[in-house]
Protein backbone atom coordinates (compact mmCIF):
# COMPACT_ATOMS: atom_id res chain seq x y z
CA UNK A 1 0.00 0.00 0.00
CA UNK A 2 3.10 2.38 0.28
CA UNK A 3 3.70 2.05 -2.96
CA UNK A 4 0.19 2.16 -4.88
CA UNK A 5 0.77 6.22 -5.17
CA UNK A 6 1.30 6.67 -9.03
CA UNK A 7 3.41 9.85 -8.38
CA UNK A 8 6.92 9.61 -7.92
CA UNK A 9 8.42 10.09 -4.70
CA UNK A 10 10.94 13.63 -4.74
CA UNK A 11 14.31 13.53 -3.63
CA UNK A 12 14.03 13.88 0.55
CA UNK A 13 11.12 11.78 0.58
CA UNK A 14 12.62 8.05 -0.82
CA UNK A 15 11.30 6.48 2.38
CA UNK A 16 7.81 4.91 2.36
CA UNK A 17 6.74 7.01 4.98
CA UNK A 18 4.10 4.44 6.03
CA UNK A 19 6.50 1.61 6.83
CA UNK A 20 9.10 4.12 8.26
CA UNK A 21 6.40 5.19 10.95
CA UNK A 22 5.98 1.12 12.24
CA UNK A 23 9.55 0.22 12.52
CA UNK A 24 9.52 1.37 16.30
CA UNK A 25 5.83 0.65 16.98
CA UNK A 26 5.58 -2.81 15.53
CA UNK A 27 8.58 -3.26 17.82
CA UNK A 28 6.48 -2.78 20.96
CA UNK A 29 2.87 -3.29 20.14
CA UNK A 30 1.73 -6.97 19.57
CA UNK A 31 -1.64 -6.09 17.74
CA UNK A 32 0.48 -4.19 15.61
CA UNK A 33 3.10 -6.76 14.98
CA UNK A 34 0.44 -9.82 13.96
CA UNK A 35 -1.00 -7.47 11.63
CA UNK A 36 2.13 -6.76 9.76
CA UNK A 37 2.58 -9.84 9.15
CA UNK A 38 -0.99 -10.59 7.99
CA UNK A 39 -0.73 -8.09 5.38
CA UNK A 40 2.49 -9.49 4.77
CA UNK A 41 1.52 -13.01 4.47
CA UNK A 42 -1.75 -11.49 2.70
CA UNK A 43 0.74 -10.04 -0.27
CA UNK A 44 3.08 -13.14 -0.20
CA UNK A 45 -0.60 -15.77 -0.84
CA UNK A 46 -1.28 -13.16 -3.92
CA UNK A 47 2.31 -13.31 -5.36
CA UNK A 48 2.20 -16.90 -5.31
CA UNK A 49 4.54 -17.51 -2.24
CA UNK A 50 2.23 -18.42 0.71
CA UNK A 51 -0.45 -21.24 1.53
CA UNK A 52 -3.78 -19.71 0.47
CA UNK A 53 -5.61 -18.13 3.37
CA UNK A 54 -2.64 -18.15 5.76
CA UNK A 55 -3.33 -14.09 6.27
CA UNK A 56 -6.19 -15.13 8.63
CA UNK A 57 -4.49 -17.15 11.41
CA UNK A 58 -2.31 -13.86 11.59
CA UNK A 59 -5.29 -11.64 11.58
CA UNK A 60 -7.63 -13.71 13.94
CA UNK A 61 -4.47 -13.08 16.21
CA UNK A 62 -4.46 -9.70 15.92
CA UNK A 63 -8.18 -8.89 16.31
CA UNK A 64 -8.40 -11.07 19.68
CA UNK A 65 -5.11 -9.10 20.72
CA UNK A 66 -6.55 -5.71 20.05
CA UNK A 67 -10.03 -6.24 21.82
CA UNK A 68 -8.21 -7.87 24.68
CA UNK A 69 -5.98 -4.39 24.96
CA UNK A 70 -9.39 -2.56 24.06
CA UNK A 71 -11.63 -4.76 27.17
CA UNK A 72 -8.40 -4.10 29.62
CA UNK A 73 -7.17 -0.43 29.01
CA UNK A 74 -10.61 0.85 28.16
CA UNK A 75 -10.48 4.91 25.86
CA UNK A 76 -6.89 4.79 26.81
CA UNK A 77 -6.25 1.57 24.22
CA UNK A 78 -7.20 3.75 21.32
CA UNK A 79 -3.65 4.60 20.48
CA UNK A 80 -2.47 5.45 17.14
CA UNK A 81 -0.97 2.41 17.11
CA UNK A 82 -4.61 0.68 18.27
CA UNK A 83 -5.89 2.66 14.97
CA UNK A 84 -3.09 1.64 12.63
CA UNK A 85 -3.51 -1.87 13.53
CA UNK A 86 -6.95 -2.37 12.49
CA UNK A 87 -6.78 0.00 9.42
CA UNK A 88 -3.91 -2.47 8.08
CA UNK A 89 -6.28 -5.43 8.56
CA UNK A 90 -8.81 -3.53 6.32
CA UNK A 91 -5.84 -2.80 3.50
CA UNK A 92 -5.01 -6.07 3.85
CA UNK A 93 -8.76 -6.96 3.64
CA UNK A 94 -9.15 -4.99 0.12
CA UNK A 95 -6.82 -7.68 -1.75
CA UNK A 96 -9.58 -10.22 -1.20
CA UNK A 97 -12.71 -7.84 -2.03
CA UNK A 98 -15.13 -9.82 0.32
CA UNK A 99 -17.84 -7.40 0.63
CA UNK A 100 -18.52 -8.46 4.29
CA UNK A 101 -15.27 -8.17 5.82
CA UNK A 102 -14.94 -5.16 4.15
CA UNK A 103 -17.96 -3.49 5.92
CA UNK A 104 -16.93 -5.24 9.68
CA UNK A 105 -13.22 -3.72 8.80
CA UNK A 106 -14.32 -0.88 7.90
CA UNK A 107 -17.10 -0.46 10.90
CA UNK A 108 -14.34 -1.24 13.10
CA UNK A 109 -12.10 1.36 12.32
CA UNK A 110 -14.73 3.86 11.79
CA UNK A 111 -15.59 2.97 15.68
CA UNK A 112 -11.70 3.57 16.58
CA UNK A 113 -11.08 6.87 15.07
CA UNK A 114 -14.44 8.29 15.96
CA UNK A 115 -13.73 7.46 19.76
CA UNK A 116 -10.09 8.94 19.56
CA UNK A 117 -11.74 11.95 18.16
CA UNK A 118 -11.81 12.00 14.37
CA UNK A 119 -8.83 11.54 11.71
CA UNK A 120 -7.30 15.25 12.92
CA UNK A 121 -6.31 13.85 16.35
CA UNK A 122 -4.27 11.12 14.91
CA UNK A 123 -0.76 12.03 16.40
CA UNK A 124 -2.08 14.41 19.06
CA UNK A 125 -0.45 12.23 21.31
CA UNK A 126 0.52 8.87 20.08
CA UNK A 127 4.38 8.08 19.49
CA UNK A 128 3.84 7.50 15.79
CA UNK A 129 5.20 10.59 14.70
CA UNK A 130 3.96 10.25 10.87
CA UNK A 131 0.67 10.62 11.76
CA UNK A 132 -0.82 12.00 7.89
CA UNK A 133 0.49 7.96 6.79
CA UNK A 134 -2.19 6.38 9.00
CA UNK A 135 -4.76 9.15 7.10
CA UNK A 136 -3.63 8.09 4.40
CA UNK A 137 -3.85 4.76 4.61
CA UNK A 138 -7.53 5.03 6.22
CA UNK A 139 -8.33 7.17 2.81
CA UNK A 140 -6.84 4.46 0.77
CA UNK A 141 -9.08 1.49 2.10
CA UNK A 142 -12.02 3.72 2.78
CA UNK A 143 -11.79 4.62 -1.32
CA UNK A 144 -11.24 1.03 -2.52
CA UNK A 145 -13.84 -0.58 -0.16
CA UNK A 146 -16.21 2.61 -1.70
CA UNK A 147 -15.60 1.27 -5.48
CA UNK A 148 -15.75 -1.94 -4.85
CA UNK A 149 -19.31 -1.75 -2.99
CA UNK A 150 -21.01 1.57 -5.07
CA UNK A 151 -21.22 3.24 -1.57
CA UNK A 152 -20.06 6.43 -0.24
CA UNK A 153 -16.98 7.02 1.64
CA UNK A 154 -16.63 7.28 5.29
CA UNK A 155 -13.87 9.48 5.93
CA UNK A 156 -15.54 12.63 4.16
CA UNK A 157 -15.98 15.07 6.80
CA UNK A 158 -13.73 18.30 6.50
CA UNK A 159 -10.28 18.12 8.23
CA UNK A 160 -7.09 16.25 7.32
CA UNK A 161 -7.44 14.11 4.34
CA UNK A 162 -4.04 12.08 5.04
CA UNK A 163 -2.46 14.38 2.57
CA UNK A 164 1.48 15.43 3.24
CA UNK A 165 0.16 19.01 3.66
CA UNK A 166 -3.37 19.53 4.50
CA UNK A 167 -2.94 23.59 3.79
CA UNK A 168 0.20 23.04 0.97
CA UNK A 169 -0.24 25.68 -1.54
CA UNK A 170 -0.17 25.47 -5.21
CA UNK A 171 3.38 25.65 -6.28
CA UNK A 172 3.86 27.80 -9.20
CA UNK A 173 5.34 24.58 -11.54
CA UNK A 174 1.76 22.96 -11.34
CA UNK A 175 -0.30 26.49 -11.53
CA UNK A 176 1.14 26.61 -14.95
CA UNK A 177 -0.07 23.33 -15.63
CA UNK A 178 -3.14 24.33 -14.29
CA UNK A 179 -3.86 26.97 -17.39
CA UNK A 180 -2.98 24.24 -19.99
CA UNK A 181 -4.66 21.14 -18.47
CA UNK A 182 -8.23 22.99 -19.38
CA UNK A 183 -11.56 20.99 -19.93
CA UNK A 184 -12.86 21.54 -23.70
CA UNK A 185 -15.72 24.27 -23.06
CA UNK A 186 -17.53 22.56 -25.33
CA UNK A 187 -18.41 19.76 -22.07
CA UNK A 188 -19.48 22.56 -20.17
CA UNK A 189 -23.37 22.66 -21.36
CA UNK A 190 -23.33 18.62 -21.12
CA UNK A 191 -22.42 18.57 -17.32
CA UNK A 192 -23.00 19.62 -14.03
CA UNK A 193 -21.58 22.08 -12.16
CA UNK A 194 -20.02 19.31 -9.30
CA UNK A 195 -18.47 16.78 -12.14
CA UNK A 196 -17.21 19.78 -14.80
CA UNK A 197 -15.01 20.46 -11.23
CA UNK A 198 -14.32 17.44 -10.45
CA UNK A 199 -13.13 16.90 -14.29
CA UNK A 200 -10.70 19.84 -13.78
CA UNK A 201 -9.21 18.26 -10.69
CA UNK A 202 -8.77 14.95 -12.42
CA UNK A 203 -7.39 16.89 -15.71
CA UNK A 204 -4.84 18.44 -13.44
CA UNK A 205 -3.30 15.33 -11.64
CA UNK A 206 -3.36 13.52 -15.03
CA UNK A 207 -1.18 16.00 -16.93
CA UNK A 208 1.17 16.11 -13.29
CA UNK A 209 1.18 12.72 -13.24
CA UNK A 210 2.36 12.48 -17.00
CA UNK A 211 4.46 15.03 -16.54
CA UNK A 212 6.56 13.92 -13.40
CA UNK A 213 6.89 10.17 -14.98
CA UNK A 214 8.16 11.48 -18.04
CA UNK A 215 10.40 13.68 -16.32
CA UNK A 216 11.25 11.91 -13.15
CA UNK A 217 11.56 15.31 -11.36
CA UNK A 218 8.78 16.02 -8.57
CA UNK A 219 9.65 18.04 -6.04
CA UNK A 220 8.71 17.75 -2.41
CA UNK A 221 6.65 20.84 -2.71
CA UNK A 222 4.57 19.70 -6.05
CA UNK A 223 4.44 16.35 -4.37
CA UNK A 224 2.48 17.40 -1.27
CA UNK A 225 0.32 19.63 -3.30
CA UNK A 226 -0.73 16.87 -5.57
CA UNK A 227 -1.19 14.57 -2.98
CA UNK A 228 -3.47 16.96 -0.95
CA UNK A 229 -5.79 17.58 -4.59
CA UNK A 230 -5.08 13.30 -5.16
CA UNK A 231 -6.78 12.66 -1.53
CA UNK A 232 -9.54 15.17 -1.53
CA UNK A 233 -11.03 15.29 -5.05
CA UNK A 234 -11.05 11.35 -4.99
CA UNK A 235 -13.30 11.80 -1.58
CA UNK A 236 -15.36 14.39 -3.10
CA UNK A 237 -15.60 12.56 -6.88
CA UNK A 238 -16.98 9.02 -4.56
CA UNK A 239 -19.58 11.18 -3.18
CA UNK A 240 -20.86 12.43 -5.86
CA UNK A 241 -20.62 9.09 -7.30
CA UNK A 242 -22.83 7.29 -4.35
CA UNK A 243 -25.20 10.65 -5.02
CA UNK A 244 -25.65 10.25 -8.91
CA UNK A 245 -26.02 6.49 -8.69
CA UNK A 246 -28.92 5.24 -10.47
CA UNK A 247 -29.63 8.59 -12.60
CA UNK A 248 -28.38 6.86 -16.03
CA UNK A 249 -27.04 9.99 -16.97
CA UNK A 250 -23.75 11.14 -18.33
CA UNK A 251 -22.75 13.19 -15.45
CA UNK A 252 -22.79 9.51 -13.35
CA UNK A 253 -21.24 8.00 -16.56
CA UNK A 254 -18.25 10.48 -16.22
CA UNK A 255 -17.81 10.22 -12.41
CA UNK A 256 -17.83 6.66 -12.68
CA UNK A 257 -15.35 7.29 -15.40
CA UNK A 258 -13.21 9.32 -13.78
CA UNK A 259 -13.20 7.05 -10.84
CA UNK A 260 -11.99 4.35 -12.67
CA UNK A 261 -8.52 6.65 -13.90
CA UNK A 262 -7.94 7.13 -10.32
CA UNK A 263 -7.81 3.44 -10.25
CA UNK A 264 -6.20 2.57 -13.90
CA UNK A 265 -3.63 5.75 -14.02
CA UNK A 266 -3.26 7.18 -10.66
CA UNK A 267 -3.11 4.07 -8.30
CA UNK A 268 -1.32 0.54 -8.41
CA UNK A 269 -4.14 -1.52 -8.48
CA UNK A 270 -2.78 -4.68 -10.00
CA UNK A 271 -3.40 -7.18 -7.30
CA UNK A 272 -7.03 -5.60 -6.92
CA UNK A 273 -8.60 -7.20 -9.88
CA UNK A 274 -12.05 -7.52 -8.29
CA UNK A 275 -12.01 -4.17 -7.06
CA UNK A 276 -11.13 -2.86 -10.83
CA UNK A 277 -13.98 -5.04 -12.22
CA UNK A 278 -16.33 -4.15 -10.09
CA UNK A 279 -16.22 -0.38 -11.14
CA UNK A 280 -15.73 -1.36 -14.84
CA UNK A 281 -18.73 -3.54 -14.02
CA UNK A 282 -20.66 -0.63 -12.93
CA UNK A 283 -19.22 1.70 -15.22
CA UNK A 284 -20.25 -0.78 -18.21
CA UNK A 285 -24.05 -0.77 -17.37
CA UNK A 286 -24.37 3.12 -16.67
CA UNK A 287 -23.64 3.56 -20.08
CA UNK A 288 -25.77 0.58 -21.14
CA UNK A 289 -28.89 2.03 -19.58
CA UNK A 290 -27.44 6.09 -20.49
CA UNK A 291 -30.54 7.97 -22.28
CA UNK A 292 -29.71 10.67 -25.08
CA UNK A 293 -29.60 14.08 -24.41
CA UNK A 294 -33.36 15.12 -24.94
CA UNK A 295 -33.65 12.21 -26.93
CA UNK A 296 -37.16 10.14 -26.42
CA UNK A 297 -34.92 7.03 -27.56
CA UNK A 298 -32.82 5.45 -24.79
CA UNK A 299 -32.22 2.11 -25.73
CA UNK A 300 -28.86 0.78 -24.72
CA UNK A 301 -26.93 -0.66 -27.98
CA UNK A 302 -27.59 -4.29 -29.63
CA UNK A 303 -26.89 -6.36 -27.00
CA UNK A 304 -27.94 -4.24 -24.16
CA UNK A 305 -24.29 -4.03 -23.20
CA UNK A 306 -25.20 -7.12 -20.91
CA UNK A 307 -28.49 -5.52 -19.89
CA UNK A 308 -31.31 -8.21 -19.73
CA UNK A 309 -34.69 -5.56 -18.64
CA UNK A 310 -37.16 -7.26 -20.52
CA UNK A 311 -39.45 -4.05 -19.34
CA UNK A 312 -36.53 -1.99 -20.25
CA UNK A 313 -35.21 -3.38 -23.77
CA UNK A 314 -38.76 -3.94 -25.64
CA UNK A 315 -39.93 -0.11 -24.82
CA UNK A 316 -38.55 0.58 -28.79
CA UNK A 317 -36.80 -1.09 -31.70
CA UNK A 318 -34.05 0.90 -31.86
CA UNK A 319 -30.75 -1.16 -30.42
CA UNK A 320 -28.56 2.69 -30.16
CA UNK A 321 -27.89 5.05 -27.41
CA UNK A 322 -28.31 7.71 -29.85
CA UNK A 323 -31.33 8.77 -31.80
CA UNK A 324 -32.35 6.87 -35.28
CA UNK A 325 -31.76 10.66 -36.96
CA UNK A 326 -28.84 13.05 -36.17
CA UNK A 327 -30.15 15.13 -33.06
CA UNK A 328 -30.78 18.98 -33.74
CA UNK A 329 -29.24 20.41 -30.38
CA UNK A 330 -25.79 22.01 -31.27
CA UNK A 331 -24.13 20.31 -28.64
CA UNK A 332 -24.78 16.84 -29.42
CA UNK A 333 -21.84 16.05 -31.52
CA UNK A 334 -20.33 17.03 -27.57
CA UNK A 335 -22.57 14.09 -26.21
CA UNK A 336 -21.11 11.52 -28.57
CA UNK A 337 -17.77 12.28 -28.19
CA UNK A 338 -18.55 12.03 -24.04
CA UNK A 339 -19.91 8.28 -24.75
CA UNK A 340 -17.27 7.48 -26.95
CA UNK A 341 -14.76 8.53 -24.18
CA UNK A 342 -16.58 6.81 -21.29
CA UNK A 343 -16.72 3.90 -23.68
CA UNK A 344 -12.66 3.76 -23.85
CA UNK A 345 -11.97 4.13 -20.56
CA UNK A 346 -13.66 1.23 -19.88
CA UNK A 347 -12.07 -0.58 -22.52
CA UNK A 348 -8.49 0.68 -22.23
CA UNK A 349 -6.30 -0.68 -19.26
CA UNK A 350 -5.01 -4.38 -18.68
CA UNK A 351 -8.01 -5.56 -16.62
CA UNK A 352 -9.58 -8.53 -18.91
CA UNK A 353 -13.21 -9.04 -18.16
CA UNK A 354 -16.17 -10.02 -20.17
CA UNK A 355 -17.03 -6.75 -19.94
CA UNK A 356 -14.57 -5.81 -22.79
CA UNK A 357 -16.75 -6.86 -25.46
CA UNK A 358 -19.77 -4.72 -24.06
CA UNK A 359 -17.47 -1.88 -24.74
CA UNK A 360 -16.15 -2.87 -28.01
CA UNK A 361 -19.97 -2.79 -29.08
CA UNK A 362 -20.76 0.22 -27.71
CA UNK A 363 -17.62 1.78 -29.53
CA UNK A 364 -18.45 0.31 -32.87
CA UNK A 365 -21.95 1.96 -32.53
CA UNK A 366 -21.27 5.38 -31.56
CA UNK A 367 -18.16 5.89 -33.71
CA UNK A 368 -20.18 5.08 -36.12
CA UNK A 369 -22.79 7.81 -35.55
CA UNK A 370 -19.65 10.20 -34.79
CA UNK A 371 -18.83 10.34 -38.11
CA UNK A 372 -21.85 9.51 -39.69
CA UNK A 373 -23.27 12.77 -37.94
CA UNK A 374 -19.84 14.42 -38.38
CA UNK A 375 -19.24 14.03 -42.71
CA UNK A 376 -23.14 13.24 -44.00
CA UNK A 377 -24.82 16.04 -42.02
CA UNK A 378 -22.50 18.83 -40.84
CA UNK A 379 -20.57 18.71 -44.42
CA UNK A 380 -22.84 17.77 -46.64
CA UNK A 381 -21.33 13.97 -46.93
CA UNK A 382 -23.68 11.57 -48.64
CA UNK A 383 -21.02 8.46 -49.08
CA UNK A 384 -21.53 5.30 -47.00
CA UNK A 385 -23.47 5.07 -43.76
CA UNK A 386 -20.76 4.34 -41.45
CA UNK A 387 -17.41 5.83 -43.39
CA UNK A 388 -14.91 6.51 -40.85
CA UNK A 389 -11.93 8.20 -41.74
CA UNK A 390 -8.75 6.50 -42.35
CA UNK A 391 -7.09 8.43 -39.59
CA UNK A 392 -10.17 7.22 -37.16
CA UNK A 393 -7.64 6.54 -34.07
CA UNK A 394 -5.58 9.41 -34.29
CA UNK A 395 -8.86 11.51 -34.66
CA UNK A 396 -10.10 10.16 -31.64
CA UNK A 397 -6.97 10.05 -29.67
CA UNK A 398 -6.71 13.84 -30.21
CA UNK A 399 -10.74 13.99 -28.81
CA UNK A 400 -9.98 11.66 -25.96
CA UNK A 401 -6.30 13.64 -24.86
CA UNK A 402 -8.83 16.68 -25.20
CA UNK A 403 -10.48 15.27 -22.23
CA UNK A 404 -8.88 13.01 -19.38
CA UNK A 405 -6.12 10.67 -20.63
CA UNK A 406 -2.70 9.57 -19.81
CA UNK A 407 -0.15 9.19 -22.40
CA UNK A 408 1.61 7.24 -20.43
CA UNK A 409 -0.40 4.86 -18.96
CA UNK A 410 -3.01 4.62 -21.58
CA UNK A 411 -1.92 5.81 -24.46
CA UNK A 412 0.73 2.42 -25.06
CA UNK A 413 -2.79 0.13 -24.94
CA UNK A 414 -5.12 2.07 -27.40
CA UNK A 415 -3.92 0.82 -30.19
CA UNK A 416 -4.79 -3.10 -29.33
CA UNK A 417 -8.27 -1.57 -28.20
CA UNK A 418 -8.81 0.36 -31.95
CA UNK A 419 -7.59 -3.04 -33.68
CA UNK A 420 -10.20 -4.85 -31.49
CA UNK A 421 -12.94 -2.71 -32.87
CA UNK A 422 -11.89 -3.29 -36.65
CA UNK A 423 -11.89 -6.50 -36.14
CA UNK A 424 -15.68 -6.55 -34.67
CA UNK A 425 -17.02 -4.04 -37.09
CA UNK A 426 -15.32 -6.26 -40.22
CA UNK A 427 -17.16 -9.25 -38.45
CA UNK A 428 -19.26 -8.72 -35.64
CA UNK A 429 -21.34 -11.82 -34.61
CA UNK A 430 -24.63 -12.54 -34.81
CA UNK A 431 -25.21 -12.63 -31.13
CA UNK A 432 -23.99 -9.11 -30.66
CA UNK A 433 -20.64 -10.37 -28.73
CA UNK A 434 -16.84 -10.23 -30.53
CA UNK A 435 -15.64 -12.45 -33.15
CA UNK A 436 -12.73 -13.90 -31.13
CA UNK A 437 -12.05 -17.35 -33.10
CA UNK A 438 -8.71 -17.55 -34.67
CA UNK A 439 -6.01 -14.54 -34.63
CA UNK A 440 -6.66 -11.23 -35.38
CA UNK A 441 -3.51 -8.87 -35.89
CA UNK A 442 -1.95 -10.01 -32.74
CA UNK A 443 -4.50 -10.43 -30.71
CA UNK A 444 -5.99 -14.27 -30.16
CA UNK A 445 -8.52 -15.99 -27.57
CA UNK A 446 -8.66 -19.40 -26.67
CA UNK A 447 -11.34 -21.68 -27.55
CA UNK A 448 -13.36 -21.52 -24.03
CA UNK A 449 -13.31 -18.00 -24.35
CA UNK A 450 -14.68 -16.72 -27.46
CA UNK A 451 -18.38 -16.44 -25.91
CA UNK A 452 -17.23 -14.06 -23.59
CA UNK A 453 -14.56 -11.83 -24.41
CA UNK A 454 -12.52 -9.94 -27.12
CA UNK A 455 -8.84 -9.54 -25.14
CA UNK A 456 -5.32 -10.54 -25.33
CA UNK A 457 -4.48 -14.60 -24.96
Amino acid sequence: MGAATAFPLPEGLAMNEIGGSMIMPVMTDTSLCLSVIAAWKGVEYLMGHSPAFAHLAYETQALQSLRRKLLDQGPTAVTDEAILSAVLLWATATMFAQPDALRRHAAGVQALVAARGGLSAIGRAGSIGQAASIRQLILWADFLTAQFLGEDVLFGEPGPTGAADDDAPMPPSVAKLSVVAAVPASFNSLLGPETLKAARDMKLLLVSHDTATRTGRLSIAEYKYLMQLLNKSTIERISLAYRLRGSHSLDEAVVLAMNLLRLTTLFHAGPLVPIVVAVISRLRKTLAYMTTLKSIDTLPPSGGGGITDDSYSSSSSHSSPFPPHPPSQPSSPDYIDLYIWTCFVGLVNAFESENRSHFIEMLSTALARRYRYRYRYRHGYRGRDASWPDDWQRDILEMLRSFLWSDVVLTPLFPDACLMIESYVLSPTSSGGVRTSGVIEGWSVSESDKSSRGGKS
